[in-house]
């Protein structure tokens, strides 16, 4: 809950000073509005690769094991796990 809570308030953070800064180029009579009519499909571009990366680093966190892998193989009599014969 607490990376929720952070990460909101990192975007909250972002958003106010990008409202900001288009305040302040218009107050300069530099036309903003425009720039940011121009511009706005990188905020998707950007949200896009940013979740994909996000995915990517969680699905490599929990990878399953392989399948040669087993956990639950009862050990034998010399601590080793036992073969099954043909």
């Amino acid at each position: 809950m607490s990376r929720t809570r952070g990460n909101d308030t990192f975007i909250w953070g972002i958003i106010l000073v990008v409202i900001g800064v288009i305040f302040l180029l218009n107050n300069l009579d530099i036309n903003a509005w425009r720039i940011v009519a121009n511009l706005w499909p990188l905020v998707l571009i950007v949200w896009g690769v940013r979740k994909l990366y996000l995915g990517l680093k969680e699905r490599q966190q929990h990878q399953w094991p392989a399948p040669n892998d087993t956990p639950n193989a009862a050990p034998n009599e010399n601590g080793g796990e036992e073969e099954e014969e043909e």
